[in-house]
């Protein structure tokens, strides 16, 4: 919402429209409208609209509708007037001020004309009444009248008739006569004598023109603010309208294509919405927000009407319930710890009292584990029930014949498949914890083809479950780029609290890689002297550059006791030795000694990405990459492999600190210019964006209704704070920016289970700095104003 406060609309829909939006068709609409309003479905308000809510489709209705009103206001309307006015000045009538009393008067002009088509115009003298009178017939006929003055005045009626005239219809001629009379002094006062211009049909025809003209206006207007009955509007007020539309052209350019849109709104029972919106011209943003906070409110308050459980809603009881699942759940796992350990005690008084010669095997102690474990099974398999062994140590400790119930294997995708078979061989069952996206890495002496990997062999054959979450990383931006490239956004992390950047890049010289190393690690234990340290270069004698140098012109004595201790605190190797340690901070130095060519080179060739990938896992805390390719720079014709491609990108990606939306901008966009390649595509794809798109929820209306509000105290208020799948809904910190309250709702669906939302998640973002607040969306609706307040308190009691 860009820091601006929305204020909710009370409007609601009625249970008959709510249940024909489905969920995504309202987020449709929301998108719909907020694309309408960014193409000017309004501006300024609908008051000062006249297009606003006009009904004309299609660019045959706005040339035409356009021409129309320009004809009007610039003059047409006027002529039209100024005929119609000589007509009136000219028989002595009042100057009709709208179409309809023209039509009134021209009507009456038309009846006068065809009664002085049968009469002469002394029709309409003083005798008029009388000869009504006179000319009556049966019960009609006035009985104070005698024959002869009957038979005077039909005959006086008679004389008035032009030749040819009938006088079968004499009585009804002279009724209209004196109608049309009397209508006409009500007009133009006492005494006046109906008369009509031969020019009064001409007239008529041409002011009926102008009606239609009107009329079908009138029908592109109906439902603006400038909707008006133009028959019946005065001219002076016709004039202004047609001159405020034609002033306004630039609006009825658009009514066309966004009329389609805002009629699909009206359709779904939000034309109130939208009305309210325009005149009060929303925002885009705030437009497409209103839609659906109007239909998520109005779903509320229906189940709020109709479901007892949620009428009884109270927050505090819900926060309560939620904190004694936490405990329960936590308790539970707990018993189960114990009642392992109680099993495991009472199987060894088990094997103790069946098997004492074993006992005495043990106890003796002289024994290889292998060999001991051959002499009394049950008892060291009883006494020691989990077993942590190399696979290649397995055949020389484990005797054949001996079975363990379960072998679990970690890192099945580097584990090539014949060195897990002794392993497997002594397994009930057997569970594989790998990666499909992992390659065998062989000693380098070893220059066989490249090995089957355990978990290569296994996925087809086993059932499979897929771990979706990365808890190494205490700050998700050390693993995102990995979750998105690797693995198309199926692994997600946990964001960190606070502002700081987990990943910072540098660019060094090839004639300063080794010193740059040196300076780097100098300044990271002097910054965090308890944190434990790993350092990877790209290749082996690099590492043995940085270790001798390190240990040749230092002086400072931690560093050299952390290098040489029995387990030391500061690692340095190339990816393979360092592929199955973790640290803290990792320093990677992606360079090779002979030039950033030949690096680029180097990772398009084999097993590359997979020292690549596990070279930039490491890190625990902190990742700082080195390299002598700048990320800006980088030589673009050179991106001829998919690995050469993923080191630009990476490095992209450290540049910008790990920014998602930076990352968008200067990598995802960006294509490699099509080349023609001589040969078939091997699956190097060069033009391929950099990373897939991740799918990311909606944030609630609810919830950017919140950071409205909480932004608007003062506080910083992030909504979807995070890089991965599953973001923090809402992240509030002070005003120095400092983030350190998750806020999550119990309006959203992640497809998680009730133990990760309530406690698993909640631990891993306090152990990564968060304190984790609940909000229900009852009382964000209720009064979002006071969950704002509630908030705000809780953040000051940090």
């Amino acid at each position: 919402m860009s820091g601006q406060e929305y204020v909710g609309s009370e409007r609601r829909l009625p249970i008959d429209e709510l249940v024909a939006v489905s969920v995504e068709r309202v987020y449709g609409l929301s998108e719909a409208l907020q694309a309408a309003v960014d193409a000017g479905a309004w501006t300024g308000g609908s008051a000062n609209d006249p297009w606003f809510g006009a009904r004309v489709v299609g660019s045959d209705h706005r040339e035409r509708t356009a021409q129309l009103v320009a004809e009007l206001a610039g003059g047409g309307l006027d002529a039209e007037r100024e005929t119609i006015t000589a007509l009136s000045d000219e028989v002595g009538l009042a100057r009709p001020r709208s179409l309809r009393e023209a039509q009134d008067q021209l009507d009456l002009m038309a009846g006068v004309f065809q009664t002085l088509e049968a009469f002469t115009p002394q029709v309409f003298g003083a005798g008029l009444p009388e000869m009504v009178a006179g000319t009556a017939e049966g019960e009609d006929a006035p009985t104070d009248l005698g024959l002869f003055e009957r038979r005077r005045l039909r005959s006086q009626a008679k004389r008035l008739l032009r030749p040819g005239t009938s006088t079968h219809n004499l009585h009804g001629l002279l009724q209209r006569a004196l109608k049309q009379r009397t209508r006409w002094q009500a007009l133009a006062g006492k005494g006046s004598v109906p008369t009509a211009p031969l020019r009064t049909p001409q007239v008529a025809a041409q002011v009926e023109a102008l009606r239609g003209r009107l009329e079908w206006l009138e029908a592109r207007l109906a439902g603006s603010a400038s909707a008006r009955s133009l028959v019946d509007a005065d001219f002076d007020e016709i004039q202004v309208l047609t001159e405020r539309l034609r002033d306004a052209d630039d609006r009825l350019a658009v009514v066309p294509h966004v009329i389609g849109t805002l009629d699909l709104l009206r359709a779904n029972g939000f034309g109130d919405l939208l009305d309210d919106l325009a005149a009060r011209d929303a925002s885009p943003e705030e437009s497409g927000w209103q839609v659906r906070w109007v239909w998520w409110s109005s779903v509320l308050a229906h189940a709020q009407r109709t479901d007892p459980v949620l009428a009884a809603h109270d927050a505090d009881t819900a926060r309560a319930l939620e904190q004694a699942f936490r405990a329960d759940d936590a308790a539970h796992v707990r018993a189960g710890a114990a009642a392992v350990r109680e099993r495991v005690r009472r199987q060894v008084e088990r094997v103790r009292a069946d098997l004492p010669d074993q006992v005495v095997t043990v106890r003796s102690r002289v024994l290889h584990p292998g060999a001991l474990l051959t002499q009394a099974p049950e008892l060291l398999t009883a006494l020691r029930p989990a077993w942590l062994v190399s696979p290649l140590a397995v055949a020389a400790t484990v005797a054949t014949g001996l079975w363990f119930d379960v072998v679990i294997f970690d890192g099945g995708g580097q584990l090539p498949l014949p060195e897990a078979l002794p392993a497997i061989t002594r397994a009930g069952q057997v569970v594989v914890f790998g990666d499909r996206t992992q390659e065998v890495v062989l000693p380098r002496a070893l220059k066989s083809p490249p090995a089957t990997s355990l978990f290569q062999a296994m996925e087809p054959l086993a059932p499979q479950l897929n771990l979706a979450h990365d808890y190494r990383s205490r700050d998700e931006r050390l693993s995102a780029f990995a979750a998105v490239r690797r693995y198309a956004g199926e692994v997600g992390g946990f964001p960190a609290a606070g502002d700081a950047t987990p990943v910072a890049t540098m660019t060094v010289h090839e004639d300063r890689v080794v010193a740059a190393t040196v300076a780097a690690v100098r300044e990271t234990v002097a910054a965090q002297p308890e944190r434990s340290l790993l350092v990877v270069t790209w290749t082996p004698s690099l590492a043995e550059q940085v270790r001798g140098e390190l240990l040749r012109r230092l002086d400072d004595p931690e560093i050299r006791r952390r290098l040489s201790a029995a387990e030391p605190s500061i690692v340095i190797g190339d990816p393979v030795t360092t592929r199955a340690i973790t640290a803290d901070t990792a320093i990677v130095l992606l360079a090779d000694e002979r030039g950033g060519a030949a690096l680029v080179q180097a990772m398009g060739a084999e097993g590359a990405m997979v020292r690549f990938w596990s070279a930039v896992s490491r890190a625990r805390r902190r990742l700082i990459v080195l390299s002598t390719l700048d990320p800006q720079t980088f030589p673009e014709d050179r991106l001829r492999t998919a690995g050469a491609r993923t080191l630009r990108d990476y490095l992209r990606y450290c540049a910008a600190g790990g920014d998602p939306q930076a990352l968008q901008v200067q990598s995802l966009e960006q294509s490699t210019p099509r080349r023609r390649r001589r040969t078939a595509s091997t699956g190097s794809v060069l033009d391929a964006p950099v990373l897939p798109v991740m799918v990311r929820h909606e944030v609630p209306a609810l919830i950017e209704a919140l950071a409205a509000q909480l932004r608007s105290r003062g506080l910083t208020a992030i909504p979807s704070y995070g890089v991965s799948g599953r973001p923090v809904e809402l992240a509030v910190g002070g005003a120095d920016g400092q983030l350190v309250l998750a806020v999550e709702s119990d309006d959203s669906d992640h497809g998680e289970t009730l133990r990760f939302r309530l406690r698993l998640r909640p631990e891993q973002l306090a152990g990564r700095g968060w304190h984790t607040e609940t909000v229900y969306a009852q009382d964000l609706h209720r009064d979002l104003a006071a969950e704002a307040d509630r908030l705000a308190t809780v953040l000051g009691s940090l």
